[in-house]
């Protein structure tokens, strides 16, 4: 026998059962042989049409695995991606973070240098403005004053500046941490 389906004409069976199959079989024109050589032959009809379509089947089965273990290693990649970005994006802002803790901790003593020359600076034009004076000979007390005053103001200014910038790291870490 060969590979290919066999096409036989199907009859029109209108018994119930195998009752047709008998009545058949005990027909006068056709033989016994014959009639069993038909029957095996539309059985093996009937097997292959099944066989076909359970290979049609198990095609679209393993196709459709297919399809999915794609789709699933995709995933897995994207997941491990995404994973390994957001670790990376992490140890990033810890690492602005702790560069802005340095340089608040680098403006913190910065601002107490400049408070510590401040008081110096204002202890020495009180002391300097007694001598003056004291000693009016040849000094001119309005330059020494005016002299003292602009470092006076200068260095004010540079601590007014050096604690809004304290306060603007404070908020940004408030910020980063929350």
């Amino acid at each position: 026998m060969n590979d290919k389906p066999r096409h036989i004409a199907e009859e029109q069976d209108d018994s119930e059962g195998s009752t047709g199959h008998h009545a058949k079989l005990a027909g006068p024109d056709v033989s016994p042989e014959k009639e069993i050589a038909r029957l095996k032959d539309e059985r093996l009809i009937e097997l292959e049409r099944k066989l076909s379509a359970m290979f049609a089947a198990q095609t679209e089965r393993d196709r459709r695995m297919a399809q999915l273990t794609d789709e699933l290693a995709q995933t897995s990649a994207l997941l491990k991606q995404s994973e390994a970005n957001s670790q990376r994006e992490l140890a990033e802002v810890r690492a602005e973070l702790e560069a802005r803790k340095s340089e608040l901790a680098a403006v913190h003593l910065r601002l107490k240098d400049l408070e510590s020359g401040w008081a110096k600076s204002k202890a020495e034009a009180g002391t300097s403005s007694a001598k003056t004076a004291v000693n009016l000979v040849n000094t001119d007390e309005d330059g020494v004053i005016r002299r003292l005053t602009e470092r006076m103001q200068a260095m004010e200014a540079e601590i007014a500046s050096q604690r809004g910038n304290e306060k603007r790291f404070e908020m940004m870490e408030c910020r980063n941490e929350g």
